[in-house]
């Protein structure tokens, strides 16, 4: 699978709670693991 190609795809909303934003991912689009030293991850988001 090409790098640029996203592994899920979700709608949620962008909220705003003490000082932050805070974006909502739903259980069912995240696989627990761990990550490695010098093991990075990726996401990216669009805002409509």
């Amino acid at each position: 699978m090409d790098s640029s190609t996203p592994l899920c795809l979700f709608t949620g909303r962008v909220e705003a709670r003490d000082g932050e934003y805070v974006v909502t991912v739903p259980e069912q689009e995240v696989e627990l693991g761990t990550l490695e030293p010098g093991e990075s991850i990726e996401s990216g988001y669009t805002l409509a």
